[in-house]
């Protein structure tokens, strides 16, 4: 029994990555290795390794089902056309990372918090609960969202709770004029989904990298896995909370002019 499912962390071996049993493949067909990997408090992932024959072709006839759903794949693997692989994809994690990385840019800045006109670019919504951690740091929060009446009652709220709410356009040019921009949303070609942007006092753009684990959780992320993704699935999937202070190691600069 492997007991409950979280999620798999799955690699393919080609064959001229596995030349060593090159010979004894051809008698023989290797078959997948999956293991189950403890984290803390009864929870657990696997790792699945798969070999592709000498046509590239791989068999996932004898991996069991809920091992093919929720998956993370390692750096490089190349998934079949039709596969019956489901990825998984974070939905709240990205965002609390995004979030502590841009209260603690905010908070390390040298330009006076009281003077500082914050922009947050949220087409559909979705950081609505999240403003509220930006209105220590700004002076004026203003917000671009293709769904504005989804901000009225969080702007409510804040009025009563702070005494300020943030000023919600429909119009991207109320972004021009902000001393920072942050854009947790946008997918610029060549990047992650879920990658924070910024634009900092109208200069370089700047893209959140990646994040540092703590040894315990370094120690358990299989080779090749993107750090940012399996601390999302430990996150979400795992109840692994301690990581939930995690931040981006650093910003870096960008060569793009869209953020939003």
């Amino acid at each position: 029994m492997w007991g409950v499912f979280m999620f798999t962390v799955l690699n393919i071996v080609r064959q001229a990555e596995n030349r060593r049993f090159f010979c004894f493949r051809r008698r023989k067909k290797e078959q997948p290795l999956l293991s189950r990997v403890a984290v803390r408090g009864g929870a657990f992932f696997y790792t699945l390794t798969l070999y592709a024959d000498k046509h590239g072709e791989v068999d996932f006839s004898a991996v069991p089902e809920m091992c093919l759903c929720r998956v993370i794949p390692v750096e490089g693997t190349e998934l079949p056309e039709r596969c019956p692989v489901k990825l998984y994809r974070p939905s709240v994690f990205p965002l609390t990372v995004f979030l502590n990385s841009s209260i603690g840019l905010l908070k390390r800045a040298e330009d006076d918090p009281r003077t500082r006109t914050v922009g947050i670019v949220d087409p559909k919504a979705r950081l609505q609960h999240g403003v509220e951690h930006f209105i220590p740091y700004a002076k004026t929060i203003r917000v671009f969202t293709e769904m504005p009446e989804k901000y009225d009652a969080v702007c409510e709220m804040l009025v009563k709770a702070w005494g300020v709410a943030p000023v919600v356009s429909q119009n991207s040019a109320a972004m021009q004029s902000c001393d920072y921009v942050f854009a947790p949303f946008q997918n610029i070609e060549g990047e992650r989904q879920g990658t924070a942007r910024m634009r900092q006092g109208g200069n370089a753009i700047l893209a959140g990298n990646t994040v540092l684990l703590p040894p315990e959780i370094e120690m358990r992320r299989p080779a090749g896995t993107d750090p940012l993704l399996f601390a999302a699935a430990l996150y979400e999937l795992c109840n692994v909370k301690e990581i939930e202070t995690l931040t981006y190691d650093r910003f870096v600069p960008i060569k793009t002019d869209a953020i939003y």
